[in-house]
């Protein structure tokens, strides 16, 4: 290839960055970090690939990619992309939190334990690693372990928002509801536009049987995203428990136009027909549910509940027993 062609062959992405395909490993390896920054995880790919065929010794370019297949899930190239950056340079920390982190998406929890325990006493920024070691407590059913790593990742990062939702979230498997929810209620203060954040103060205020606080949370999700349906099935169900049947069931109609194929949407609207003694309508959504969902057994049980309602008894025997259509 001559050296125009070398120069001129190149794929711009206009007021970002471009990919050129020519060059030497380095300047791969610098653009596939810029595409991993702007969530251009394919370019990264291709880029550290890049790399690699022009250095095949390129221990940041292997640990790039990794890092790049992890977010697609694709867990066993990015074990093995992570693997030889190790295997060619060892002493870059940074690398095994990346396996750490392979290997808990690979639910192989106690080996990216090892790793991170390895690393903890020396790496220079530890807070992720940290976050990481907590996320690994939590999920080896260990939340007390996981609530000393959340505090530290707080006192290490004050206003680091995702320490506050994950140790809220560590918080409800201690029973610990108002600590939850205070945590919540600072990651929303950081981040007003993460729903997530809302969803999970939402369930938290339903676990304190507070439903107005739930409904008010609902109302902020459906301000930043309008037809999500979860919440509005979140606000119905706390309609109910105000025994505000109206405005469930209103929640719930909203809900099955958006998601017509949802068979969790159906069941929670005859719910509502239930309790507003409306049994033919119960019984139409709890059939659409079953349809979309024909082996919940849970759903037939439901449905048989609604029959003996309706004195329709050989039909809820036939659901009881699991032979109804």
């Amino acid at each position: 290839m001559n050296a125009m062609l070398s120069f001129t062959l190149f794929l711009v992405v206009p007021g970002e960055y471009s990919i050129l395909l020519d060059g030497d490993s380095e300047k791969f390896i610098l653009q596939g970090r810029q595409a991993l920054e702007m969530n251009k995880i394919d370019d990264a790919i291709r880029l550290y690939s890049l790399a690699i065929e022009r250095d095949a010794e390129a221990a940041a370019a292997y640990g790039g990619r990794a890092y790049a297949y992890l977010q697609k899930t694709e867990n066993d190239k990015a074990l093995a992309d992570i693997n030889r950056a190790i295997k060619l340079d060892g002493e870059e920390l940074y690398y095994r939190l990346i396996r750490a982190a392979v290997q808990r998406a690979r639910q192989e929890l106690k080996a990216a334990l090892q790793d991170v325990n390895e690393v903890l006493p020396k790496i220079e920024s530890p807070l992720r690693a940290y976050f990481l070691r907590g996320t690994i407590y939590r999920e080896l059913g260990e939340p007390k372990k996981a609530l000393e790593d959340f505090n530290e990742c707080i006192r290490l990062e004050p206003d680091d928002e995702l320490s506050y939702l994950a140790r809220g979230d560590v918080c409800n498997k201690l029973r610990r509801h108002d600590d939850a929810a205070a945590d919540f209620s600072k990651a929303i203060e950081l981040n007003p536009k993460r729903v997530r954040s809302y969803f999970a103060r939402a369930f938290t205020r339903g676990y304190q049987a507070q439903f107005t606080k739930v409904i008010e949370d609902c109302d902020r999700i459906l301000k930043l995203e309008p037809t999500n349906t979860e919440a509005l099935r979140l606000r119905g169900r706390a309609w109910i428990c105000l025994r505000e049947y109206d405005k469930a069931g209103r929640d719930f109609d909203r809900a099955v136009r958006l998601t017509s194929d949802d068979a969790e949407c159906y069941e929670d609207r005859a719910e509502s027909h239930v309790d507003r003694l409306k049994l033919d309508s119960a019984l139409a959504d709890i059939d659409q549910a079953i349809k979309l969902a024909p082996t919940d057994v849970w759903k037939r049980g439901r449905r048989a509940s609604i029959l003996e309602r309706m004195k329709q008894y050989e039909r809820a025997l036939e659901d009881w027993n699991g032979q109804g259509p």
